[in-house]
Protein backbone atom coordinates (compact mmCIF):
# COMPACT_ATOMS: atom_id res chain seq x y z
CA UNK A 1 0.00 0.00 0.00
CA UNK A 2 1.20 3.51 -0.83
CA UNK A 3 0.26 6.42 1.39
CA UNK A 4 1.89 9.24 -0.57
CA UNK A 5 2.97 10.17 -4.06
CA UNK A 6 6.75 10.46 -4.22
CA UNK A 7 8.71 12.91 -6.32
CA UNK A 8 11.21 11.03 -8.46
CA UNK A 9 14.26 13.17 -9.12
CA UNK A 10 15.62 12.91 -12.65
CA UNK A 11 19.27 13.70 -13.33
CA UNK A 12 19.71 16.98 -15.20
CA UNK A 13 22.83 18.58 -16.60
CA UNK A 14 25.46 18.52 -13.89
CA UNK A 15 25.85 21.67 -11.80
CA UNK A 16 29.20 22.31 -10.12
CA UNK A 17 28.21 23.02 -6.49
CA UNK A 18 31.45 24.63 -5.35
CA UNK A 19 30.73 28.32 -6.09
CA UNK A 20 26.97 28.72 -6.46
CA UNK A 21 25.17 31.99 -5.77
CA UNK A 22 21.81 31.89 -3.98
CA UNK A 23 19.40 34.82 -4.25
CA UNK A 24 15.84 35.40 -3.12
CA UNK A 25 13.62 34.33 -0.25
CA UNK A 26 14.75 32.95 3.08
CA UNK A 27 14.38 29.37 1.79
CA UNK A 28 17.32 29.95 -0.56
CA UNK A 29 19.46 30.17 2.56
CA UNK A 30 18.51 26.65 3.64
CA UNK A 31 20.07 24.92 0.63
CA UNK A 32 22.92 27.42 0.58
CA UNK A 33 23.79 26.58 4.18
CA UNK A 34 23.80 22.86 3.37
CA UNK A 35 26.49 23.53 0.77
CA UNK A 36 28.45 25.72 3.18
CA UNK A 37 28.41 22.81 5.59
CA UNK A 38 30.04 20.79 2.80
CA UNK A 39 32.87 23.36 2.68
CA UNK A 40 31.66 24.89 -0.61
CA UNK A 41 32.34 28.59 -1.23
CA UNK A 42 28.75 29.61 -1.91
CA UNK A 43 27.34 33.14 -1.71
CA UNK A 44 23.94 33.58 -0.04
CA UNK A 45 21.98 36.83 -0.28
CA UNK A 46 24.83 39.26 0.47
CA UNK A 47 22.34 42.15 0.31
CA UNK A 48 19.77 40.40 2.49
CA UNK A 49 16.67 38.30 1.87
CA UNK A 50 14.56 39.38 -1.12
CA UNK A 51 11.13 37.85 -1.66
CA UNK A 52 9.64 39.01 -4.96
CA UNK A 53 10.99 39.06 -8.55
CA UNK A 54 10.69 42.86 -8.91
CA UNK A 55 12.93 43.44 -5.88
CA UNK A 56 15.46 40.85 -7.09
CA UNK A 57 15.56 42.58 -10.47
CA UNK A 58 16.04 45.98 -8.78
CA UNK A 59 18.88 44.60 -6.66
CA UNK A 60 20.66 43.31 -9.76
CA UNK A 61 20.10 46.68 -11.47
CA UNK A 62 21.89 48.33 -8.54
CA UNK A 63 24.76 45.85 -8.97
CA UNK A 64 25.04 46.83 -12.64
CA UNK A 65 25.03 50.53 -11.76
CA UNK A 66 27.29 50.41 -8.68
CA UNK A 67 30.57 52.35 -8.93
CA UNK A 68 33.83 50.47 -9.51
CA UNK A 69 35.52 52.66 -6.91
CA UNK A 70 33.87 53.38 -3.54
CA UNK A 71 35.25 56.94 -3.59
CA UNK A 72 33.46 57.70 -6.85
CA UNK A 73 29.86 58.82 -6.70
CA UNK A 74 29.10 57.66 -3.16
CA UNK A 75 27.33 60.92 -2.31
CA UNK A 76 25.03 60.49 -5.30
CA UNK A 77 24.14 57.03 -4.01
CA UNK A 78 22.78 58.43 -0.78
CA UNK A 79 19.83 59.75 -2.79
CA UNK A 80 19.39 56.57 -4.80
CA UNK A 81 19.23 54.08 -1.93
CA UNK A 82 15.95 55.29 -0.38
CA UNK A 83 17.50 55.68 3.05
CA UNK A 84 15.25 55.96 6.11
CA UNK A 85 15.69 55.93 9.88
CA UNK A 86 15.02 52.91 12.07
CA UNK A 87 15.81 52.53 15.77
CA UNK A 88 18.36 55.33 15.63
CA UNK A 89 20.15 53.82 12.62
CA UNK A 90 19.99 54.40 8.86
CA UNK A 91 18.71 51.65 6.55
CA UNK A 92 17.78 51.36 2.87
CA UNK A 93 14.39 50.27 1.56
CA UNK A 94 16.29 48.20 -1.04
CA UNK A 95 18.24 46.19 1.55
CA UNK A 96 17.38 44.12 4.59
CA UNK A 97 18.05 45.42 8.10
CA UNK A 98 21.30 43.42 8.03
CA UNK A 99 22.78 46.40 6.15
CA UNK A 100 22.79 49.34 8.56
CA UNK A 101 24.79 52.51 9.22
CA UNK A 102 25.06 55.29 11.78
CA UNK A 103 24.75 57.88 9.01
CA UNK A 104 23.79 58.01 5.33
CA UNK A 105 27.33 57.98 3.95
CA UNK A 106 28.32 54.96 6.02
CA UNK A 107 25.17 53.13 4.96
CA UNK A 108 25.84 53.97 1.28
CA UNK A 109 29.42 52.69 1.64
CA UNK A 110 28.28 49.43 3.23
CA UNK A 111 25.52 48.99 0.65
CA UNK A 112 27.95 49.40 -2.25
CA UNK A 113 30.33 46.94 -0.58
CA UNK A 114 27.51 44.36 -0.48
CA UNK A 115 26.67 45.03 -4.13
CA UNK A 116 30.33 44.62 -5.03
CA UNK A 117 30.47 41.31 -3.18
CA UNK A 118 27.47 40.08 -5.15
CA UNK A 119 29.02 41.28 -8.41
CA UNK A 120 32.31 39.46 -7.77
CA UNK A 121 30.46 36.31 -6.68
CA UNK A 122 28.43 36.28 -9.90
CA UNK A 123 31.60 36.77 -11.95
CA UNK A 124 33.16 33.62 -10.45
CA UNK A 125 30.03 31.54 -9.91
CA UNK A 126 29.30 28.10 -11.35
CA UNK A 127 25.55 28.78 -11.34
CA UNK A 128 22.83 30.88 -9.74
CA UNK A 129 19.77 29.63 -7.82
CA UNK A 130 16.96 32.18 -7.51
CA UNK A 131 14.18 31.37 -5.03
CA UNK A 132 10.93 33.31 -5.42
CA UNK A 133 8.74 33.74 -2.36
CA UNK A 134 5.79 35.91 -3.37
CA UNK A 135 4.40 37.87 -6.30
CA UNK A 136 3.21 40.64 -3.95
CA UNK A 137 5.22 43.84 -3.95
CA UNK A 138 5.32 47.00 -1.85
CA UNK A 139 5.76 50.35 -3.58
CA UNK A 140 7.14 53.49 -1.96
CA UNK A 141 6.43 56.58 -4.07
CA UNK A 142 5.70 54.36 -7.07
CA UNK A 143 8.94 52.36 -6.75
CA UNK A 144 9.12 48.74 -5.66
CA UNK A 145 11.11 48.25 -2.45
CA UNK A 146 12.52 45.15 -0.80
CA UNK A 147 11.94 45.93 2.88
CA UNK A 148 9.50 48.26 4.63
CA UNK A 149 11.58 48.33 7.85
CA UNK A 150 8.41 48.54 9.97
CA UNK A 151 7.49 51.97 8.66
CA UNK A 152 3.81 52.97 8.62
CA UNK A 153 1.71 51.02 6.11
CA UNK A 154 0.33 54.37 4.95
CA UNK A 155 3.65 55.06 3.22
CA UNK A 156 3.35 52.03 0.95
CA UNK A 157 1.11 50.68 -1.76
CA UNK A 158 0.75 46.89 -1.96
CA UNK A 159 -0.24 44.92 -5.04
CA UNK A 160 0.28 41.57 -6.73
CA UNK A 161 2.34 41.36 -9.90
CA UNK A 162 0.57 39.96 -12.95
CA UNK A 163 1.76 36.82 -14.71
CA UNK A 164 3.14 38.85 -17.63
CA UNK A 165 4.97 41.17 -15.24
CA UNK A 166 6.55 38.21 -13.42
CA UNK A 167 7.58 36.54 -16.67
CA UNK A 168 9.17 39.75 -17.96
CA UNK A 169 10.99 40.23 -14.66
CA UNK A 170 12.44 36.70 -14.79
CA UNK A 171 13.71 37.39 -18.30
CA UNK A 172 15.30 40.60 -17.00
CA UNK A 173 16.83 38.79 -13.99
CA UNK A 174 18.49 36.18 -16.21
CA UNK A 175 19.79 38.89 -18.53
CA UNK A 176 21.23 40.99 -15.72
CA UNK A 177 22.92 38.00 -14.05
CA UNK A 178 24.58 37.00 -17.31
CA UNK A 179 25.71 40.54 -18.10
CA UNK A 180 27.17 41.01 -14.62
CA UNK A 181 28.93 37.64 -14.75
CA UNK A 182 30.21 38.25 -18.29
CA UNK A 183 28.95 34.80 -19.36
CA UNK A 184 25.99 34.48 -21.67
CA UNK A 185 25.63 30.79 -20.86
CA UNK A 186 25.71 30.99 -17.04
CA UNK A 187 22.95 28.76 -15.69
CA UNK A 188 20.18 30.42 -13.73
CA UNK A 189 17.78 28.03 -11.99
CA UNK A 190 14.53 29.26 -10.52
CA UNK A 191 12.58 27.69 -7.70
CA UNK A 192 9.53 28.72 -5.66
CA UNK A 193 9.72 28.76 -1.88
CA UNK A 194 7.33 26.40 -0.07
CA UNK A 195 7.13 28.88 2.84
CA UNK A 196 3.54 30.10 3.02
CA UNK A 197 2.77 33.80 3.37
CA UNK A 198 -0.34 33.34 5.49
CA UNK A 199 -0.53 37.02 6.37
CA UNK A 200 -1.90 37.35 2.84
CA UNK A 201 -4.59 34.77 3.64
CA UNK A 202 -4.95 31.24 2.24
CA UNK A 203 -6.50 32.27 -1.06
CA UNK A 204 -4.12 35.14 -1.80
CA UNK A 205 -1.08 33.05 -0.87
CA UNK A 206 -2.23 30.32 -3.27
CA UNK A 207 -2.76 32.82 -6.10
CA UNK A 208 0.58 34.45 -5.40
CA UNK A 209 2.43 31.12 -5.58
CA UNK A 210 0.46 30.09 -8.68
CA UNK A 211 1.56 33.26 -10.47
CA UNK A 212 5.19 32.50 -9.68
CA UNK A 213 4.89 28.86 -10.73
CA UNK A 214 3.39 29.80 -14.09
CA UNK A 215 6.04 32.49 -14.63
CA UNK A 216 8.80 29.89 -14.11
CA UNK A 217 7.39 27.61 -16.79
CA UNK A 218 9.74 28.82 -19.54
CA UNK A 219 12.92 28.69 -17.41
CA UNK A 220 15.09 26.03 -15.84
CA UNK A 221 13.24 25.10 -12.67
CA UNK A 222 13.72 22.97 -9.57
CA UNK A 223 10.43 21.97 -7.87
CA UNK A 224 11.11 22.90 -4.24
CA UNK A 225 7.50 24.00 -3.75
CA UNK A 226 6.03 20.82 -5.24
CA UNK A 227 8.31 18.48 -3.28
CA UNK A 228 7.11 19.83 0.06
CA UNK A 229 3.45 20.44 -0.77
CA UNK A 230 2.72 17.48 -3.09
CA UNK A 231 5.21 14.81 -2.04
CA UNK A 232 5.73 15.25 1.72
CA UNK A 233 2.30 16.85 2.11
CA UNK A 234 2.21 16.49 5.88
CA UNK A 235 2.59 18.90 8.80
CA UNK A 236 5.24 16.59 10.23
CA UNK A 237 7.57 18.16 7.69
CA UNK A 238 6.87 21.71 8.82
CA UNK A 239 8.41 23.58 11.73
CA UNK A 240 6.42 24.48 14.84
CA UNK A 241 5.04 27.60 13.14
CA UNK A 242 3.41 25.32 10.51
CA UNK A 243 4.70 27.70 7.83
CA UNK A 244 8.39 26.97 7.33
CA UNK A 245 9.74 23.50 6.45
CA UNK A 246 11.23 21.43 9.24
CA UNK A 247 14.81 20.15 9.36
CA UNK A 248 13.57 16.85 7.89
CA UNK A 249 11.74 18.66 5.11
CA UNK A 250 14.83 20.69 4.21
CA UNK A 251 16.97 17.56 4.26
CA UNK A 252 14.57 15.78 1.89
CA UNK A 253 14.58 18.69 -0.57
CA UNK A 254 18.39 18.84 -0.29
CA UNK A 255 18.70 15.15 -1.17
CA UNK A 256 16.48 15.65 -4.22
CA UNK A 257 18.52 18.70 -5.25
CA UNK A 258 21.69 16.61 -5.12
CA UNK A 259 20.04 13.76 -7.04
CA UNK A 260 19.04 16.24 -9.74
CA UNK A 261 22.18 18.33 -10.18
CA UNK A 262 25.18 16.73 -8.45
CA UNK A 263 27.25 13.97 -10.06
CA UNK A 264 28.31 10.93 -8.03
CA UNK A 265 31.89 12.23 -8.06
CA UNK A 266 30.91 15.65 -6.71
CA UNK A 267 28.51 14.06 -4.23
CA UNK A 268 31.45 12.14 -2.74
CA UNK A 269 33.34 15.44 -2.47
CA UNK A 270 30.37 17.02 -0.70
CA UNK A 271 30.27 14.18 1.82
CA UNK A 272 34.00 14.56 2.48
CA UNK A 273 33.54 18.31 2.81
CA UNK A 274 30.67 17.83 5.27
CA UNK A 275 32.80 15.51 7.39
CA UNK A 276 35.63 18.08 7.39
CA UNK A 277 33.20 20.85 8.33
CA UNK A 278 31.83 18.83 11.27
CA UNK A 279 35.37 18.20 12.50
CA UNK A 280 36.11 21.93 12.27
CA UNK A 281 33.04 22.67 14.42
CA UNK A 282 34.11 20.27 17.14
CA UNK A 283 35.12 21.94 20.39
CA UNK A 284 37.00 20.00 23.08
CA UNK A 285 35.31 19.74 26.45
CA UNK A 286 38.47 20.77 28.31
Amino acid sequence: MKFRTEYKASQKEELNPERLVFLGSCFSENIGRKLRECNCEVTINPCGVVYNPASIDKLLALVEESPENLKEGIIDWVERLKIVGRDGKRVSLYFSSAVVGDDDLLLAKRSIERLDKLKKSLQTSTGVIVTLGTSYVYLHRNEVVSNCHKLSEKEFERRRLSLDECRDLLISIVGRIRRISGRSDLRVIFTVSPVRHLRDGFEENARSKATLLLACEEFEYFPTYEILTDDLRDYRFYAEDLIHPSVQGIEYIWENFCSTYVSSENLAKLKDGAAAWRRSQHRPLC
